[in-house]
């Protein structure tokens, strides 16, 4: 899973470093179907460490974030706004989103970091996959048993790969790194 590349951001580093520890081990059905949620797991990790780190130190990034549909229908109580900075209160309803929401996220990253990008197909299978296996306790909506096999496994996690580092190029990029 390890690929050599000059400029990258930590958060994808720990992608990588985590993605090449779950990858070297031994796997059977059971555990890679935990393997499988983890990898979706470590997808959230990224792009909500990434933006939340990017939002608490670039005010012009929190603003334009503060300027997205899910902060204009946004209702905040007069003592709530007297005694939270609107960036605190920002940053935590960031903390509570769900990141596996990747149509969201979108419209998050486009906005914050000025980062456009494309989720493939075989991605959001996987999320859908993983909600099953996760919240159905690994049966689908007709009540068969998902699977995960090695290959899925270790498809997912180069999906994965392909995914964060096209993200990761143009945050850099956008940056200036």
């Amino acid at each position: 899973m390890s690929d050599s590349v000059a400029a990258v951001s930590r958060y994808f580093q720990d992608f990588v470093s985590q993605a090449d520890v779950v990858t070297s081990r031994p796997r059977d059905p059971f555990i890679n179907r935990l393997y499988f949620t983890h990898a979706i797991t470590l997808m959230e990790k990224y792009l909500s460490d990434l933006l939340i780190a990017e939002i608490r130190s670039n005010p012009a990034a929190l603003r334009r974030l503060a300027d997205t549909p899910r902060f204009h229908r946004q209702c905040l109580p007069i003592p709530k706004a007297l005694n939270i900075s609107i960036g605190e209160f920002i940053v935590h309803a960031m903390q509570n989103e769900v990141w596996h929401r990747v149509n969201d996220v979108k419209v998050f990253y486009r906005a914050a970091l000025k980062v456009e990008f494309h989720v493939p197909i075989a991605l959001r299978d996987a999320i859908d996959k993983r909600h099953h296996i996760t919240h159905r306790n690994g049966t689908d909506l007709q009540g068969n048993a998902v699977a995960v096999t090695d290959d899925e496994l270790l498809g997912l996690y180069c999906e994965l790969t392909r995914f964060l580092k096209d993200i990761d190029g143009k945050y850099m990029l956008a940056r200036g790194t």
